[in-house]
């Protein structure tokens, strides 16, 4: 059969719930280029194996087992309560009510389930168990009923904790020998079951630690912790966000309070199992001086070190302000430059520690050209460039107000193929203040009248303001107009953010039609 099978992180659905907001399924159909089927689903807030088709004769044949219940599933759940039986068999009927599902045991059952105990441990049991049937929130209600609802399903009677502990750990169907299975989650093992405990009872002494496991957990079922460059974690903690550069990690701390003694021993005890130091930094006086933020270093932290994304190498330092020098959310960005650079004319504007030039010079441009108000941050590029063995002397970099540089360059009449520009919201010059929900229409027409004739132009802003669909509708709308086509960014990986309207990198690609 031409399947494909998904390890499913949490926090993302089967497939889209609504025609801008994209599932696994349709993630991974874009990654690989290739149409994928749904066949069957886990919830959202599940994670684990998921089987989709490659094909439409796989997806109706693969439903056809479904329906006929030849195929196998196990899943792996945990639960704070305890009961004296070690195996159950139940039944109930499960119907829709509103927003959610209800079970009823006392009609005619449409579902069956049988449970198994595994283990426990520190107040937390694994169970296992094997939905016959195939209803929605079928394990996590007869879970409920028998009164071992599933940690961190507090919609059926769970125990809130950072993700719900429910995970699809097997499928198989036995009539074509076919077995598929998932890689056990870090709270399935009895070794766990204290950092488990704690992280919901005692205060939530060990949440830090718990967040970041299932956040580390998240990256490795898509094969990210492979990278050496990544966000570890993104929203998984309102309280804080983790990169990892090489071999330190930075965070940023949201709360308005110092990190504790224990948040500081959460974060030790989990980056020493990966061998890496933590930079931890403050950011809720951002808009302030960077320099009131208050610090903490954690094992041996180096104020300059290196790190790589794409097979280049990025210097990165822990005193120029609230960023190390790279921001993560563009790696997909700068792998598309450095795929779509070659023999190409190539502008880079607010090109801060000039990732997006650097790649741009690794995928062979003919020449590139960097501009940014600031000299520090391009004499930190030009850095970048000799730690990849490219000469800085062999292209240009130039300390300018963007605006006025592509004013010049109008009256020069220089033209480049692709220009890649991603301005902040809010910045200031000696020579002007720019705004981008005032002044981003003036900055894409000048950089169309310094375009080549079919030469593309790769747009971002990370203003909040604008969620995608507000972004996506007003570029149209100046494409239009300007006689461009408009084609989608590489969506950035789930290391990141999930693919949905919500992420806070916004790209579009812009081609001059003539």
């Amino acid at each position: 059969m031409n399947l494909h099978a998904i390890d499913k992180p949490e926090g993302i659905t089967t497939h889209q719930s609504n025609p801008n907001d994209w599932g696994i399924v349709e993630f991974i159909a874009h990654q690989n280029h290739t149409p994928l089927y749904v066949v069957h689903r886990l919830d959202k807030e599940t994670s684990g194996v998921l089987l989709v088709a490659k094909d439409r004769e796989t997806a109706a044949a693969l439903t056809e087992y479904f329906e006929k219940r030849s195929v196998e599933k196990k899943y792996l759940f945990l639960t704070d309560q305890k009961v004296n039986s070690k195996t159950f068999s139940h039944q109930s009927y499960i119907e829709r009510d509103k927003d959610t599902y209800i079970s009823k045991p006392e009609k005619e059952p449409n579902a069956f389930t049988e449970f198994t105990w595994l283990w426990e441990q520190n107040g937390v049991s694994l169970w296992e168990a094997k939905p016959i049937t195939g209803k929605s929130h079928q394990i996590r209600l007869h879970a409920q009923d028998l009164g071992i609802p599933v940690l961190g399903d507090q919609k059926h009677g769970g125990t809130s904790w950072t993700r719900l502990a429910l995970h699809a750990q097997e499928i198989s169907m036995p009539e074509k020998a076919l077995n598929f299975s998932s890689q056990r989650p870090w709270w399935a093992d009895p070794e766990n079951s204290l950092i488990v405990r704690e992280s919901f009872k005692d205060l939530g002494k060990k949440t830090i630690l718990a967040q970041l496991m299932n956040a580390y957990e998240k990256r490795e079922r898509r094969k990210l912790t492979q990278l050496s460059s990544y966000r570890l974690s993104h929203d998984e903690s309102e309280n804080f966000s983790a990169d990892l550069y090489g071999n330190q990690a930075w965070i940023n701390w949201y709360r308005e309070t110092d990190p504790n003694e224990d948040d500081l021993n959460c974060f030790q005890v989990f980056f020493q199992k990966l061998n890496k130091s933590v930079f931890i930094r403050r950011m809720n006086n951002r808009g302030q001086d960077p320099n009131s933020n208050q610090a903490w270093s954690l094992g041996d932290v180096s104020s300059e070190w290196t790190a790589e994304e794409n097979n280049l190498k990025y210097e990165l330092k822990t005193t120029q302000g609230l960023s190390a020098g790279l921001f993560l959310d563009q790696r997909a960005n700068r792998a598309w430059v450095k795929q779509n650079s070659l023999g190409l004319s190539v502008l880079n504007l607010y090109s801060y520690t000039c990732g997006f030039s650097l790649s741009a010079a690794a995928g062979k441009a003919k020449e590139v050209c960097t501009v940014d108000v600031s000299a520090k941050f391009l004499d930190w590029g030009k850095r970048n460039f000799e730690l990849n063995g490219f000469d800085p002397k062999k292209f240009e970099f130039w300390s300018q107000d963007c605006l006025l540089f592509l004013k010049g360059a109008l009256k020069r009449q220089r033209k480049f193929d692709l220009i890649i520009v991603d301005p902040p919201s809010f910045g200031r010059s000696k020579d002007s203040v720019f705004r981008i929900e005032k002044d981003w229409t003036q900055l894409l027409d000048l950089c169309s009248s310094v375009l080549n004739s079919k030469g593309r132009i790769l747009f971002s802003t990370n203003y909040e303001k604008w969620d995608f669909e507000e972004f996506e509708n007003r570029v149209k709308e100046w494409a239009h107009a300007q006689g461009f086509s408009l084609s989608t960014a590489p969506v950035p990986d789930l290391d990141y953010e999930l693919s949905s309207l919500k992420r806070l990198l916004k790209s579009a690609i812009l081609q001059k039609k003539s």
